[in-house]
């Protein structure tokens, strides 16, 4: 866990760093046609959904798919049917895995449009405190503030709904292969033989 977070922390820090430099000789056209918010959105939200997942995806994923690998060879070279009953379940696994890819590319730019709207809305009313209590505008400010909030939360819980049919798939082809055996007695995940063992010891 710790490794996680400090991979995130200096693969982001960096990357903040670099961009902050770059947009030191960005041409001031660039700043309006994009807005404050969503560059804004970008160094803070965006970057930091990479930085607490892309370390998990570098620590964790890419090692378990390289073991996983290794497994599915070592079991056919002890037996190929055994071999070929995890190697089934490992294609079966990363078919979910790239639909679940697909839909997430779907459907996060508008996610990803959703939350640079509503730092921008903060910013806009942050910004422009002094007019709105000027001209008493801020009814129009809060229903600006309140809409980029519903628009967020829509889009937040539309990919999470999206993702649950991927997340029962993954989680049932890992049941299969992690579920004690119906003829098991014991309640625990360890083999029949073992089980009958440690019966016998006690």
């Amino acid at each position: 866990m710790v490794d996680n977070v400090y991979t995130g922390y200096m693969m982001c820090g960096d990357k903040r760093i670099e961009i902050g430099d770059r947009m030191r000789y960005m041409p001031m056209g660039y700043f309006n046609d994009n807005s404050l918010g969503a560059i804004v959105g970008t160094l803070t939200n965006i970057l930091e959904d990479l930085q607490n997942i892309g370390s998990r995806v570098i620590i964790m994923v890419i090692p378990g798919m390289i073991y996983s690998f290794i497994v599915c060879i070592m079991m056919i070279v002890f037996d190929w049917r055994i071999g070929l009953i995890v190697l089934a379940g490992i294609v079966l696994y990363f078919c979910g895995l790239t639909l679940l890819q697909r839909t997430s590319q779907r459907m996060s730019p508008r996610r990803m449009a959703s939350q640079s709207a509503i730092v921008g809305a903060v910013l806009e009313f942050i910004q422009g405190m002094a007019v709105v209590r000027a001209f008493n505008t801020a009814g129009n400010a809060e229903r600006t503030i309140k809409a980029a909030i519903a628009e967020c939360e829509k889009q937040n819980v539309a990919i999470e709904l999206a993702f649950i049919p991927y997340a029962i798939l993954l989680s049932t082809v890992c049941l299969l292969y992690t579920s004690p055996s119906p003829r098991d007695s014991c309640e625990s995940r360890m083999p029949s033989s073992a089980c009958k063992k440690k019966k016998k010891k006690k």
